[in-house]
């Protein structure tokens, strides 16, 4: 952190029980995480909100298309065309139930759907022709060829919230200063991806 030159970022790969647990035993200063529920000694709020894309076969008819909607994939689905792929299994509930909850919202239930353990995995599946999937707007620099990255319907208001936690009652200047620089970032990476344009592989 340029405001604070002399500290070291120190990055882990935690699942949201870990981040927690570790929050709590001070193990780490801040987490990151999409889907938070209330703790009474964790503070948390949202930095970003980005929204989603279909990750559609290079080759596939549908990679052409200026935007999916959620109406559309769950047709593919049901007439077995190209299953669902999505992810993680664990934890739960997580992406894959918020996913679910917002066909369901729109009063669509997808008929199949295969559950894999991640992002990569699903893509590496698309791209082989075996399904599409859905990622947010920072999983379209996955760089995995043979896929396309298509715009979900703006109608169909699909977003994903990332959240930034934090212990409630630290004061140490350092998680203050990384709360404040991870919110800067936050709102750079949106207006960026506002500017951008869909990426096809190189």
């Amino acid at each position: 952190m340029t405001c604070l030159p002399k500290v070291e970022v120190v990055l882990h790969s935690l699942d949201r029980a870990a981040q927690l647990k570790a929050l709590r035993e001070r193990h780490i200063d801040v987490g990151f995480n999409r889907f938070f529920t209330e703790e009474p000694d964790l503070a948390w709020e949202v930095i970003q909100t980005e929204p989603m894309s279909v990750v559609v076969p290079e080759r596939h008819s549908l990679a052409k298309r200026a935007s999916l909607s959620l109406a559309e994939l769950a047709e593919l689905a049901e007439l077995a065309r190209a299953p669902l792929v999505l992810y993680p299994r664990a934890p739960r509930p997580g992406f894959i139930d918020y996913l679910m909850r917002l066909f369901h919202d729109h009063g669509l239930t997808p008929q199949r759907v295969q559950e894999v353990d991640d992002v990569l995995t699903a893509a590496a599946l698309v791209a082989s022709n075996l399904g599409l999937s859905l990622v947010t707007e920072s999983g379209r620099s996955l760089s995995i060829r043979g896929i396309v990255h298509v715009p979900l319907a703006p109608a169909d208001r699909a977003t994903v919230a990332l959240c930034i936690i934090h212990r409630r009652f630290d004061d140490a200047a350092i998680p203050r200063a990384f709360v404040e620089v991870a919110r800067s970032l936050g709102q750079a990476t949106v207006e960026a991806g506002r500017s951008g344009t869909r990426r096809r592989p190189r």
